[in-house]
Order: structure tokens, then sequence, then C-alpha cells
């Protein structure tokens, strides 16, 4: 199907902003067409795909609408938590409408403190992505309307005071001490199986029979017991993330010795930094999705059924490992590093590459 959209065309390609049809290409077969970013990035987008990826500036009238919103006086301060204020500017950066953008940059604009640097980074992200719209659709230059912008608010005023400092929030309280571990906390597991991957890998389109790449899979599935799981971190060097493990309930006692019986089930690929064991069942709901996506650490609890963690190298491929009863997992773990992991995940088969790559 032929798309709306012609070489040299501006287009919005959400959540980067805009950019400009470049000329079509063909690689492997398939044909894909380049968007230039304004902000210097290329896109190479399959063309089948593009009018899905990509849309048509904003009507003038929305993007007057849209800049009375941001010139109106400041709404009441937005008192929670900088973390729940700063996961759901994200959320609104990634997933919504281009109002919900503009309620969610007045929110940032209207603090009546000094923006912390979380804040700060998320203005520069909200401005590249709408208000570069808004002024190209009106008329004027983007600079000249953040100036004027930010000079009605008294967050970004010389003045401005510091917002107070807020309390680390609590960490969860393990119900035994594992020496060496930093603990997540505790999830359910109510369906009969545990996916394992890079957290957008975890979606069920990206199961294994589709997307095995130079033995390399994007996610795994482990039969596992129900019930309550506990979610641990095990430090590597310069204090990145060793492995991550989830254990079932009646093998915390055990844990540290059984580990060094977990063996070998998958090598997965990582492209975002990030490695998730979450309950099959919900791993195609967006809202489970929204938490592994939009939050302030990496390390931590995927709400009430899953936990994840940095992957302590970054990209590559890491290998997943279990111990299992009547093939059912009772641990599961991820290695992130080639040295210092515990006994249990140094279990791989010769030639097995750990760690980046």
């Amino acid at each position: 199907m032929k798309s709306k959209f012609a070489e040299g065309d501006r287009v919005v390609a959400d959540p980067h902003g805009l950019g400009r049809i470049g000329p079509t290409g063909v690689d492997k077969g398939e044909t894909y067409v380049a968007v230039k970013l304004d902000v210097g990035k290329t896109l190479f987008l399959p063309a089948a795909k593009l009018d899905e990826s990509v849309r048509a500036l904003m009507s003038k009238a929305e993007a007057e609408r849209l800049l009375s919103e941001l010139r109106a006086p400041p709404e009441p301060l937005d008192a929670r938590r900088l973390d729940e204020r700063v996961v759901d500017a994200k959320r609104a950066l990634v997933k919504g409408s281009a109002p919900e953008r503009a309620r969610a940059l007045r929110a940032l604009y209207g603090s009546k403190y000094r923006l912390s640097r979380a804040e700060q980074r998320l203005v520069a992200m909200f401005e590249m992505a709408l208000l570069a719209e808004i002024a190209e659709v009106v008329g004027v230059r983007a600079e000249r309307l953040g100036r004027e912008l930010h000079a009605a608010y008294p967050a970004f005023a010389e003045a401005a005071p510091s917002r107070p400092e807020e309390p680390p929030p609590a960490a969860p309280k393990p119900p035994i001490v594992v020496p060496g571990y930093e603990y997540l906390g505790a999830f359910q597991l109510e369906g009969e199986r545990l996916a394992i991957g890079d957290p957008p890998y975890t979606r069920s389109r990206n199961d294994p029979a589709n997307t095995t790449v130079a033995g390399a899979r994007r996610n795994t599935l482990v039969s596992a017991k129900k019930g309550r799981w506990h979610g641990f971190i095990h430090p590597g060097a310069e204090g990145r993330p060793g492995a991550l493990f989830a254990v079932h309930e009646e093998r915390l006692k055990t844990f540290v010795r059984d580990a060094a019986k977990l063996r070998p089930i998958a090598q997965l690929r990582v492209d975002g930094g990030q490695m998730a064991v979450v309950d099959a069942a919900v791993r195609d709901d967006e809202s489970y999705q929204d938490a592994m996506s939009f939050r302030m650490s990496s390390n931590g609890l995927v709400r009430d059924r899953g936990c994840m963690s940095e992957s302590g190298f970054g990209d590559g491929v890491y290998v997943a490992s279990a111990l299992t009863e009547g093939g059912v997992a009772l641990i599961v773990g991820v290695d992130f590093a080639a040295e210092g992991v515990p006994p249990g995940l140094k279990n791989a088969p010769p030639g097995t590459q750990l760690g980046r790559h």
C-alpha cells in the first residue's frame, strides 16, 4: 500500500520530534524509508509501516490551543514524590497524545522549586518532542518560544528555591538475611511459567520460535512453581549487578547453597540494558509493560508479578540458568558477568560467551 508521505515531507516521529522523510532503500529484501530527525539522528523504518510510525504535523488550530494552555497561569504544585512525577511524565512523553504531553510539560513548568536534573532532562525532551512542533506550525522559532515560557514560570528563575530533600523510598525488608545480596522484594507467580528477558522482549511476540538469532533468544519461558517468589541481585564489579535471581519461597533458606545447582537454560539477547523475570500470564498486559518501561530505577519489582534489574554490563548476550525439580523451576538466575558471580552461574557449557558482546 502506498504511503501518504513522500520524500521531503515534514513529519513527527513520536517521541523523537520533528523530522523529514528521506530516501528509500532496500536491505535483505525489505524496503526501508529514512526519516532524518531534527535532533541529528536518522530512523530507518519499514516502508510498509511508515504511516504507523510517523504522523503529519498538528493543525494550526491545535498548536494555538496547546500553546494557549502552556501560557496559562501555573496550576497548584504537584506535591507527589519525584519518582512518581517523573514516571508519569515519562509515560506521557512516550505514549501520550499531544494534549497529554502539553499537560505533563505544564506540570513540570509549574513547579515553584528549581527543577531537579531529572526534571530538566524531561523538560528538554518534551520541548524537543512537542514545543518544536508547535513552534513550527505557528511560525515562531522554538528557542524563542522556549525562552518566553521559561520566563513565565518561577521554576526557571535564578532565585527559585531548591525542592526540600525527600527521604529515599523504604527498602523492602527481606524475610531472611542473605549475606552479600540486595533484596528486591516479593512477587506472586499465579501462572505456570516465568518469562525471562529484556523487558520489551518478554512479550509473547518475541518467543524463541520466532526470534532465535545466532543461538541467542530474545526471551525464554520456564515452567515454575506457583506461589510467592523473591527477587535478589548479586552485586558485581564497580557496583553493577552481577546477577539477577528469582527464588521460590520454599528455597529461600537454602538459596545460596542451591545456587551451585543451577544449570543453563538459554542465552538471552539484551538490547535495552535491563533484564526481567515476570509471570508469563501478565507479560502482554500493557500495565505490566509500562511498569517495566517507565520507572526511576531499573532494579526492583515489576509491580506484584516479577522482578528486574540492570544488565550489569549493558547490552549483549547473557546466560539464564535454573534449578528445577520434576521439570518445575524453583530458582532462576541470569548472569551478567564472567567473573565474581555465584558458582551456580558458572556452569555454562564450554564455549559459552558471558557478559557484554
